[in-house]
């Protein structure tokens, strides 16, 4: 059982009630044990989510420039805010469960993993898709390298859809568990 470690949830968007309930349902069971917090949008945020968050005592913190489409100016803002965060609260593991957050954390850590004096952080990325599939070729282009950065700089990639993604990256970093409980073990491998 993961225990004592301070670990940061990244969500960018709540349009899809499936994800956001695994992240609130992750977040209370890993709250257990450990200091948990949520990283999200100020403007997309589900009052229900929040509410529930504040009831489990799951710190939730907001930043109006994490937008779940992609902007270049936003997200410029955003990567010394990210890397300001890590500094501040030394997380032992950070979870994204969408593409922009996990692009935008890859760029921040590396910052931060330059510091040999901080602690070792943990990356779990989680996809449920390959957001490039059905783009237009100058946009899919630019998207399917900042997939490859994202899965490139993670420790560990969590999908329901494996078969898709299996040639993209080595079979080490690939897990498909379904519970939160196996999600745990995945990331008691990493400590």
């Amino acid at each position: 059982m993961l225990k004592n470690k301070k670990v940061l949830l990244i969500l960018t968007s709540h349009k899809d009630i499936k994800i956001t309930k695994h992240v609130l349902h992750l977040a209370q069971y890993l709250n257990q044990n450990n200091e948990v917090h949520i990283l999200t949008s100020q403007k997309e945020i589900d009052n229900i989510f929040l509410e529930n968050c504040h009831k489990d005592n799951i710190k939730i913190l907001q930043e109006k420039y994490l937008i779940a489409k992609f902007d270049l100016g936003k997200d410029y803002l955003m990567i010394p805010k990210i890397t300001k965060l890590l500094n501040t609260n030394k997380y032992n593991l950070i979870h994204t469960f969408d593409l922009k957050a996990g692009f935008l954390i890859s760029l921040a850590t590396h910052a931060y993993r330059l510091n040999p004096t901080n602690i070792r952080l943990r990356l779990i990325h989680t996809t449920n898709n390959i957001p490039y599939l059905n783009l237009k070729k100058i946009k899919k282009y630019f998207i399917k390298k900042i997939f490859t950065i994202t899965i490139s700089s993670h420790d560990i990639i969590i999908t329901t859809i494996p078969e898709k993604i299996k040639d993209l990256l080595p079979n080490h970093k690939l897990h498909t568990p379904h519970t939160v409980q196996e999600i745990e073990g995945v990331y008691m491998k990493l400590f």
